[in-house]
């Protein structure tokens, strides 16, 4: 192969891309046996395939990405199998889709075991969406095991906004329920005469959950808020009121922020406690909510102490184990509970990776250093059991035919699977490699599992070496978060490469810099692209005083929002405004959190850098001036 021929893997992704199997296969083979499966893989997530391909890729490589969904995609290639093939390949997994369910079923009942079919198919009605044929074929098949169900059916696809599946429904249910559907659907899409539909519900349908939610969600987006938040308060007196709780809970979140925002803090309490979820993440936010509003609204520390402690029983992330244990002593502090209140930011000072972690740090006088990114006598990575995976394999190879994405993919499936020392082996091969995304990307799964790894989730990279009028840390904290050091990817805004510059922005810095403005160097070229964007954080700077809180909003969400804000909730560099309560006030959730993730970032990679973390206190430096721009050097 010549020096600038591509990898035959690469040429067979030219083939892919029209569904050539055939001649992808007889390329990729060139690259060997993990390189044929990585089409293999590509041709059946894409549904194609046959059942034997299925089985025995599945048989030899149990441990690769993405095979729920290759196994949901390869569903309905059954179709037509034989016996033994069907129930090889769902063996005790529930099918993921109605066309499955239905292949499944019809194996299972011919091979003698009818409750385990008639058990398959009552459990997919009531779960999955499907097309007129199949609904038909199953009712023509299976119609005395489903008429129980029918209701259910309805109701779940009413809740999921499936308007054409619930339509299809009509036939099978009851002139009320078809009038309840009729009536959701409107309110959902905003159709006129809504009232009057409504009012043709009978009415012990009236006051069913589906419709009152879709009656909540119609007012808040006609501009009946207030209405729309009592009819809220109402149904939030039971889980049975809400119906399905999950439903209520992102709007909930949002009602309560902008309660917050605008003052109201301490009327917001109850539409954040009562959610009635059990777990999951808008369990999480709301919990935290309502004691963040118990504590500092309505000076009711014990309240809070319970939400803070549930709280903490459904998240495991550095990020969320420090956000709960710092408040939970601040719960304790303000209910006079210093032993207490210790213990708990003790525990969150185990996260110093996270923006809650330093602070709960700061408040018992612990801090980091650069021991959170040293691991001694490491075997050389080379020696790495995971080295010989297939996965490890494959994801050499996609990496090498230009596949970044993929390649990403693989690698950060890998790590899901190594122990802490095997973690750090391949946190050495990828900063060999110089890979800085992927070896964010590693950090951050590993994070998402309770696992934290400080070099992969704060990795280098070379713009360290680029002179810059605004600190590194800073350019590389930004450059994180925007982008997480990929320099090709392009936010749905038309945000571009590794700072994330706007063009237009762009082409203001480069005027600013004297260079001429090239669009597509924007990703082709990283250096230019930090460049403009160190240029804009300087400017920003210059303009916010050196501060970082500032600074972040600024270059997130606006120069004008930050200066709209501090208008709203006072100057943060101010000392009569509470920093940490001025960040959580913030009305955008984006750029709250980017707020956090910036500034959490900037004492760790000044410890990177091996400098001192915090040459001031953290909650200081979000208060003052320590990211003031350097003077411009003289021409």
């Amino acid at each position: 192969m010549a020096q600038n021929d591509p990898r035959p893997l690469a040429s067979a992704f030219t083939h892919m891309k029209s569904k050539n199997w055939a001649a992808a296969e007889s390329v990729a083979i060139k690259d060997g046996q993990a390189a044929l499966d990585v089409v293999l893989w590509t041709k059946l997530r894409a549904g194609d395939g046959t059942p034997a391909e299925v089985l025995d890729f599945l048989k030899r490589n149990p441990d690769w990405p993405g095979l729920p969904y290759l196994r949901k995609q390869s569903e309905t290639i059954f179709d037509g199998a034989s016996q033994a093939q069907i129930l090889s390949f769902f063996g005790d997994d529930v099918p993921q889709t109605a066309k499955g369910s239905l292949i499944y079923a019809r194996a299972l009942k011919k091979a003698g075991e009818t409750s385990k079919a008639t058990l398959a198919i009552q459990n997919s009605w009531v779960s999955h969406q499907m097309d007129q044929d199949t609904q038909d074929a199953f009712v023509r098949e299976f119609g005395a095991a489903l008429k129980d169900y029918h209701e259910t059916r309805l109701i779940n696809l009413l809740w999921e906004d499936a308007h054409a599946a619930a339509r299809a429904m009509s036939p099978l249910v009851s002139d009320g329920l078809q009038a309840l559907a009729t009536a959701r659907i409107a309110l959902r899409k905003k159709e006129e005469d809504v009232n009057a539909l409504i009012d043709l519900v009978p009415a012990k349908l009236r006051d069913h959950p589906v419709l009152a939610h879709a009656r909540f969600e119609w007012r808040l987006a006609s501009g009946y808020r207030d209405s729309g938040i009592e009819l809220l308060q109402q149904r939030s007196k039971s889980a049975v009121g809400l119906g399905r709780p999950q439903a209520w809970a992102s709007q909930r979140e949002r009602i309560v922020r902008d309660m917050l925002y605008d003052g109201q803090g301490k009327n917001a309490y109850e539409i954040a406690a009562q959610h009635h979820l059990t777990e999951g993440d808008d369990f999480a936010v709301l919990e935290w909510m309502a004691g963040y509003i118990a504590m500092t609204f309505r000076n009711d520390p014990k309240t809070a102490i319970k939400h803070f402690e549930r709280f903490l029983t459904s998240v495991a992330t550095p990020i969320s184990l420090g956000r709960g244990y710092y408040w939970l002593g601040r719960a304790h502090e303000q209910a006079g509970q210093p032993a207490k209140a210790t213990e708990a930011y003790n525990k969150g000072a185990e996260h110093q990776t996270s923006y809650y972690g330093i602070l709960s740090a700061e408040k018992v006088g612990r801090m980091f250093g650069q021991e959170f990114f040293d691991w001694s006598d490491l075997p050389d990575w080379r020696l790495a059991e995971f080295t010989t995976s297939s996965v490890f394999k494959a994801a050499i190879l996609l990496l090498s035919s230009d596949q970044l994405s993929l390649g990403e993919r693989f690698l950060t499936h890998l790590a899901e699977t190594l122990d802490d020392q095997e973690i750090l082996q391949l946190t050495d091969f990828l900063e060999e490699a110089q890979r800085s995304h992927v070896l964010v990307m590693v950090g951050k799964r590993a994070a998402n599992y309770g696992r934290n790894f400080p070099r992969p989730y704060y990795a280098l990279h070379a713009m360290i070496g680029m002179p810059s009028r605004v600190p590194i840390e800073l350019s590389l904290s930004i450059a994180r978060r925007e982008s997480e050091f990929d320099q090709w990817v392009v936010s749905p805004v038309g945000a571009m490469g590794l700072m994330q510059v706007m063009p237009k922005t762009g082409a203001e810095m480069a005027a600013n810099l004297g260079v001429p403005f090239q669009e597509d160097k924007m990703t082709s070229d990283w250096q230019y692209n930090v460049n403009l964007g160190n240029t804009y954080l300087a400017e920003l700077g210059d303009r916010f005083g050196g501060n970082p809180v500032l600074m972040a909003i600024a270059y997130n969400a606006g120069p004008s929002r930050a200066e709209r804000w501090m208008e709203r909730l006072g100057d943060p560099r101010k000392s009569n405004v509470d920093i940490i309560d001025w960040v959580e006030l913030i009305p955008f959730e984006e750029t709250r959190n980017y707020v956090m993730r910036v500034t959490e970032s900037i004492p760790i990679y000044r410890a990177r850098l091996g400098k001192d973390p915090l040459p001031q206190p953290f909650s200081k430096m979000l208060q003052g001036s320590s990211l003031l721009p350097f003077p411009p050097e003289s021409k």
